[in-house]
């Protein structure tokens, strides 16, 4: 996975930023962060192309390969032939096409691929059996969440995925999925319970050095204490635990100082200190 650290302005901002990659869609491009004098451009259908230019994540496996998730498909980056690879759920219906749109990306510890596709939910991808498969929650799993529900995860250093549920108003909740054993514990929204999640749509979820729980919300921050299930709400008409504006959060990242990085849509960077 990607760290943040002499760069973490640059990367946290290219995140947050898309639109510096605006212009006519087949002239979008995607630049490379860690060598800023190359460009890769999209909309010729070959190796040495994206598969789009509209970029939305990206993450690197142990073999310092690129993953990059775009608008059409999951490209992966091979820095020793400088060629792209592009993949799709639905091979019937490529570029172009929201049905292959990739939101985010992470790479767990066995080099497996996990992405959220939009309107589908989360899939992992296996580089050696080259197919795609999409989750399933347990059978029984607390507020009946689907595949489609989850809005965002994270997978911590353990291999556990923590995933957000969105969807229906009854499945808001943030859930922990343990590879292994294939056990689920669910951390849900209760408007009768003050320390419990907020009832918003959750958008963003990193697990800290310290097991602390962090959750973007489209209007504030939520930190979920994993052993207690207390929450603490950063909510962006509460001004006693931070002081500031929120709103929505659209990144969130952890940098080597242990220290909170938060990316909002209207207001900025915003870092807990």
């Amino acid at each position: 996975m990607i760290r943040m650290g002499s760069r973490i302005m640059m990367y946290v901002l290219f995140l947050m930023i898309p639109k510096v990659l605006c212009g006519s869609e087949r002239q979008k491009v995607f630049v490379n962060l860690m060598d800023m004098n190359t460009i890769y451009k999209s909309g010729i259908d070959d190796s040495s192309h994206l598969s789009h230019a509209w970029i939305y994540d990206i993450d690197e496996d142990k073999m310092g390969n690129l993953w990059i998730s775009t608008f059409s498909g999951l490209n992966k980056y091979d820095r020793k032939t400088s060629t792209f690879t592009s993949l799709f759920i639905d091979n019937n219906i490529k570029v172009s096409s929201s049905k292959n749109f990739f939101l985010s990306t992470q790479i767990d510890s066995e080099g497996k691929i996990w992405s959220i596709v939009a309107d589908k939910g989360l899939y992992s991808f296996d580089p050696d059996q080259k197919i795609f498969e999409d989750f399933k929650f347990p059978a029984k799993t607390p507020g009946n969440p689907t595949n489609q529900s989850i809005s965002s995860f994270f997978i911590d250093d353990s291999g556990e995925i923590w995933l957000t549920s969105t969807l229906e108003q009854e499945s808001i909740g943030v859930y922990r999925y343990n590879q292994q054993d294939k056990k689920i514990t669910a951390y849900l929204s209760d408007p009768n319970n003050s320390e419990s999640l907020s009832s918003s749509i959750l958008t963003k979820i990193i697990k800290d050095r310290r097991g602390n729980i962090w959750v973007g919300l489209k209007d504030g921050l939520n930190k979920l204490n994993p052993n207690t299930g207390k929450v603490t709400h950063f909510l962006s008409g509460n001004s006693d635990n931070l002081g500031i504006k929120i709103g929505r959060v659209e990144v969130l990242k952890e940098d080597n100082e242990g220290k909170i990085w938060i990316g909002t849509m209207e207001n900025g960077l915003v870092r807990l200190v």
